[in-house]
């Protein structure tokens, strides 16, 4: 196995900060909130409207599903007095940032290899791009978890005798680790933390002599930081408690549930990078069972799979018990699929700085690797040359861009691509590297405004536009309660949408004067005789819907509404 060179250049952490504010900050109110992010946002709406900030509501009810850390970091952002969805995200991108930095500092004190090349693929990783720029709870508790088994294990690898070093880091990774289950519960616990447990004691062989006490001082700290809150819900809303943990019982087991084998894609999570991944996980494994010759020595496999670099085992092992550990939970989702990144981008990592170490001693000689390398790399450059075509069919001949600007785009790939040939042709594995991440830097400085125009719906006619009037505003919002509400519509409206029962004229009466946000026409519901009881104003019919009527697959009646002012 060759020798990893870990890189020591001071410049590296402002270089990737300078990348996170344009992966994560910048244009990041662009895309419309999806139904995540609009469940925590009206929550904090209502935290700092209604003052439930340690019963947390939502459209007007308990909402005890989740742990309100991240809530009430959104909820500071309303306390400046505008309620802007880029500031919202402003506290998910902060997250984002603080992982990526645990990301850096771990790769770069425990894994021999490239810390700053791992930290672009992370950065540059679908998944990690979305989620970044999300206000969802995930990125919240997997960043504090990551920040928490950093200095775990910064403190299991302190000899036993500094004892200050020690308690320092047991007492940073326990707060961290509350944090993280302040979140968004025991999700990071399981997805994160429990798959690195044993992948860090199998391969770095990390006695637990001499850690023991202050490995419960940290679990101490964790349980007192993370858990205050829920032993407060427990003695104040034991009844509502007792619904909600049914709930997400039955939504854990029945919602969403996929087969185990449904998360076999995992690798496209990564985006470009997703032949890489697949690369890295097997291709060290093939070299250990078969030897760096290539002759078949599977009589020696056990002997030879424990000499594996620990650069790649840890990781690797956390990457394959995550997967496995999501794979064993009944709901499954793409976007679980988020903690995987992690030890993903080291294992992405580890074969990248293979790559550099094997050309650097060897050049072009060792054709195995030439080979694997150029594979993964030309198509990646094959990817870049299709843009300029996909430029011209979606945005250029739509009227998006006009044809100086399709000029531009199609010059510039040209010279990415230009660019990555020469990398190829060199064997340089940076400067490839270096090409993905200039793209991908030019497509969200560049490219991400281009995105609402063309995935969003562009004939939207808000349900918000009616709160330009103030007599409107301030009436109280009611829905049909035998229809389906989205929990969309109640974000756009900026208040709570109540459900009423529309098709009795007296629970209507008592009601009025008020706003009805309705799935069909008012005549619907009410008879032609008990309508002339009251003065009713048409206001029209609003399409809220995220996505163009085109879309069959993502366009909604449901966010389609009647509104009516009723007195």
């Amino acid at each position: 196995m060759y020798t990893l060179r870990p890189s020591r250049h001071f410049t590296e952490p402002v270089l990737i900060f300078l990348l996170c504010l344009v992966t994560f900050f910048m244009h990041n109110g662009v895309l419309q909130p999806d139904i995540m992010e609009s469940r925590n946002i009206i929550t904090a709406r209502e935290m700092v409207a209604d003052g439930s900030w340690l019963e947390p509501t939502m459209n007007a009810e308990p909402r005890l599903e989740k742990p309100p850390l991240p809530t009430w970091l959104v909820a500071v952002t309303l306390l400046t007095g505008t309620d802007s969805l880029p500031l919202q995200r402003g506290m998910a991108a902060a997250a984002a940032t603080l992982l990526v930095f645990y990301f850096y500092v771990f790769a770069h004190r425990f894994l021999r290899m490239n810390a700053y090349l791992a930290t672009l693929v992370f950065v540059t990783s679908y998944n990690v791009v979305l989620t970044g720029r999300t206000v969802n709870w995930d990125i919240f508790c997997h960043a504090f978890m990551m920040a928490g088994i950093f200095h775990l294990a910064r403190a299991f690898k302190a000899r036993a005798d500094l004892h200050r070093t020690q308690f320092k880091h047991f007492t940073w990774a326990g707060i961290w680790l509350g944090l993280s289950w302040m979140s968004k519960g025991p999700v990071s616990f399981y997805a994160l933390l429990l798959p690195f447990l044993p992948a860090w004691f199998l391969t770095m062989k990390t006695p637990l002599r001499g850690h023991r006490r202050g490995l419960l001082w940290a679990i101490l700290l964790a349980v007192i930081v993370g858990g205050w809150w829920f032993a407060y819900i427990l003695l104040y809303a034991s009844d509502t408690v007792g619904a909600v943990v049914q709930k997400e019982t039955v939504a854990w087991v029945n919602h969403n549930a996929r087969p185990f084998w449904y998360y076999w894609q995992f690798f496209l999570e990564s985006g470009v990078w997703s032949l890489l991944l697949l690369t890295s996980l097997i291709a060290p494994l093939c070299y250990a069972v078969a030897g760096e010759k290539g002759k078949n020595r599977l009589q020696a496999w056990g002997l030879r799979l424990r000499s594996l670099d620990r650069a790649y085992a840890m990781p690797a092992l956390w990457m394959v018990l995550s997967l496995f550990l999501l794979s064993c939970m009944p709901e499954k989702k793409p976007r679980y699929l988020f903690p995987l990144l992690i030890p993903a981008a080291y294992v992405m990592g580890y074969q990248l700085q293979r790559w550099i170490d094997v050309f650097g001693e060897l050049g072009s000689k060792h054709r195995r690797e030439r080979v694997l390398f150029r594979v993964n790399a030309w198509l990646i450059t094959a990817v870049i040359l299709i843009l300029p075509v996909a430029t011209w069919i979606f945005l250029y001949e739509k009227g998006y861009i006009n044809i100086w600007e399709e000029i531009g785009v199609a010059l510039f790939c040209l010279a990415v691509t230009a660019w990555l040939v020469r990398a190829i042709r060199g064997l340089r594995v940076r400067r490839v590297v270096y090409g993905v991440v200039i793209l991908f830097l030019s497509v969200e400085a560049f490219g991400m405004p281009l995105v609402d125009k063309l995935f969003m719906n562009q004939e939207r006619h808000s349900i918000a536009t009616v709160n330009a009037r103030s007599e409107v505003k301030a009436l109280p919002c009611y829905h049909g309660a035998s229809d389906p509400l989205r929990i969309e519509l109640v974000y756009v409206m900026g208040r709570p949408i109540r459900p009423l029962e529309v098709t009795n004229a007296d629970s209507l009466r008592a009601a009025a004067p008020c706003l009805l946000v309705l799935a069909r026409p008012l005549s619907d519901y009410l008879s032609e005789e008990a309508l002339q009881q009251f003065n009713v104003e048409d206001l029209g019919r609003f399409d809220d819907n995220p996505r163009p009527k085109e879309n069959k697959r993502r366009y909604d009646e449901v966010f389609c509404s009647h509104l009516y002012v009723v007195k």
